[in-house]
């Protein structure tokens, strides 16, 4: 799940997403930053999930490019950025691919 959040502090999220989510595959961006909307925390689980190290995400685009691939929908990843743009919500399922490029299947995303 892929989420952003605008008035929260990074402490605040973390803290609270330690607590509650540690396992759960997320994504916060700040959505003070347009068009990057960098990675300000991402939960263990995602980590797990796509291979990467938390310090390899941070700052990247919580639109996950990096986890696109040739099955991943133009279509869809064009909304998601618009969404982000509009900040409005939007909610779809994605294929991702791993870090090494194993596909990970039809994931959810929630803006």
């Amino acid at each position: 799940m892929i989420r952003s959040l605008a008035s929260a502090t990074v402490d605040d999220i973390r803290d609270a997403t330690q607590r509650e989510w540690s396992y759960s595959n997320f994504v916060l961006g700040n959505a003070q930053v347009q068009s990057l909307y960098p990675i300000v925390y991402c939960s263990d689980g995602f980590c797990e999930l796509t291979g990467y190290a938390r310090a390899e995400l941070m700052q990247k685009s919580c639109a996950c490019h990096f986890l696109y691939g040739s099955e991943t929908s133009d279509r869809l990843t064009a909304q998601i950025q618009g969404a982000l743009d509009d900040r409005r919500e939007f909610k779809t399922e994605l294929v991702f691919y791993k870090k090494g490029g194993r596909q990970v299947g039809a994931n959810p995303v929630m803006l």
